[in-house]
């Protein structure tokens, strides 16, 4: 069903230089880890069909396709049917203004910005509801918000097998 790897890969600002980092965070996390939550965004996980128990959902996933999962736009894995995993809270307040001078937030602000609009989920209950609508999919995509500041509670996902991709700060 998945694969058994998380990549990840991130730029960290420290005193004015930027250092990259390559999966660092997974090397030093034993396979140890105790039962966690994630804190997602309200729907955090997309698109998808089926709950946690494997029952059909009520409503058809955004994607307006009667069908779990979507393409994935962007980077390595742009054209690849992919799940997503959208969690909450972040350690930056990205504020620039747009070409025709409106001043923007976060692209994904309500991801960031907005802590009412989010829901804790346990990590078995992500890996239930990823199994259930997996179908053909290999690929999990987690965005935030920053998802590695929640990375012990990743960890578990990396215990159960899920192969993701981690989209951060960068």
């Amino acid at each position: 069903m998945f694969g058994a790897s998380i990549g990840i890969i991130w730029q960290k600002k420290h005193a004015g230089e930027v250092h990259r980092q390559s999966f660092g965070i997974f090397l030093h996390l034993q396979h140890h880890c105790p039962a966690m939550k994630l804190t997602l965004v309200r729907n955090g996980i997309f698109p998808i069909t089926r709950d946690r128990n494997g029952d059909l959902l009520r409503e058809e996933p955004a994607t307006g396709f009667g069908i779990p999962g979507t393409i994935q736009g962007e980077g390595k894995l742009a054209g690849i049917p992919v799940l997503f995993i959208r969690t909450s809270g972040c350690n930056l307040r990205c504020v620039w203004q747009t070409d025709n001078g409106e001043v923007s937030l976060c692209d994904t602000s309500y991801a960031s910005h907005y802590p009412d609009e989010q829901e804790e989920w346990e990590t078995e209950d992500i890996i239930n509801v990823l199994k259930h609508n997996s179908s053909n999919i290999r690929h999990v995509v987690i965005s935030g918000g920053e998802p590695t500041i929640q990375a012990l509670s990743l960890c578990e996902l990396k215990k159960n097998q899920i192969q993701a991709w981690i989209s951060c700060n960068t």
